[in-house]
């Protein structure tokens, strides 16, 4: 059985735990393959973030340049920012008009004197990245309308920006992808088949597998409570929000005209995203090798180990 490589949160700060290498949960999750998409995870020695990252919004986004360091809008260093906000003293926090301290606190209407960012390294920027789900344009189209707007270049999970960067095929991915869960009727389910993410929706994840990083924690999963449900680096595909994603690129692919036109269909619905950045499909084939899904008959089983 094969064992989990090293990876580690690209943390805001020194003083925050790293979590432990963790191994193959086992069963009930012995069918458990990762997805190869860790969001904010250190995955060389050179303590170089990978391209996948997930903001505080919840979508998951890949850096397509080569500054692939956290953003302050990811998850992670978000919440460590809240937190010192939070934690400041009486003094340090100005209050909007007609606002108690406490209304100040409860409600996020702090506007401390001197931001509190997280010290900049190697793998942490003090820059945002863009998220195209929430601002419903690609990256591209924004750059015209809003030349110098400070924003990290980073695209929303199309099929074929996941296959680019995990080096999956075509039919692999769409393997991986978690469609929604619905069930109106109230029938009896596993629980372990069911997530819920960050990004607000509910997915069926089968074969079984352990929560994921971009799973939530309030409300937890249904699942949480079973045993050897540890949560694991590697992100669950929203499938709902890939199709989103790829609505915001082919409304402008069927709109635009001429370079920009080119350029969104490019970047997120033909199999050529990353051409701004390096190519870290190499990369992540070789930090993943230890699980593979067998690519020359794919009927959808998958095996784990060498």
């Amino acid at each position: 059985m094969g064992s989990k490589p090293p990876t580690a949160p690209a943390s805001p700060s020194a003083d925050t735990p790293q979590p432990a290498p963790q191994s193959h949960p086992g069963y009930p999750y012995h069918e458990y393959l990762p997805t190869r998409v860790e969001p904010c995870a250190i995955l060389n020695v050179n303590d170089k973030p990978g391209p996948f990252h997930l903001l505080a919004c919840g979508h998951l986004v890949a850096i397509d340049c080569e500054d692939t360091r956290c953003g302050l809008n990811c998850l992670h260093a978000a919440t460590w920012m809240t937190q010192k906000i939070s934690q400041q003293d009486e003094d340090s926090i100005d209050l909007l008009p007609g606002k108690t301290l406490f209304q100040a606190v409860t409600f996020s209407a702090t506007r401390p004197h001197h931001p509190i960012k997280p010290p900049q390294s190697s793998t942490q920027g003090h820059d945002k990245l863009f998220c195209e789900i929430c601002y419903g344009l690609p990256i591209s189209s924004y750059n015209i309308v809003n030349p110098g707007h400070g924003y990290r270049r980073a695209l929303c999970l199309t099929r074929p920006v996941i296959s680019h960067f995990t080096g999956f095929t075509d039919e692999i991915t769409e393997y991986f992808l978690a469609e929604l869960f619905y069930n109106p009727q109230s029938k009896g389910f596993d629980h372990k088949f069911t997530h819920y993410l960050r990004c607000g929706h509910e997915v069926w994840s089968a074969p079984f597998r352990p929560c994921a990083s971009n799973c939530n924690d309030m409300p937890p999963c249904r699942g949480r409570i079973f045993p050897r449900n540890v949560k694991q680096g590697d992100a669950i595909l929203c499938k709902e929000c890939t199709y989103r994603a790829e609505l915001v690129y082919s409304r402008y692919v069927t709109a635009g005209r001429g370079v920009a036109h080119d350029e969104v269909a490019r970047d997120g619905l033909q199999d050529s995203a990353g051409h701004h950045g390096p190519d870290h499909s190499a990369e992540y084939h070789q930090h993943h090798s230890h699980g593979q899904v067998d690519q020359k008959a794919f009927d959808g089983s998958t095996t784990f180990g060498d």
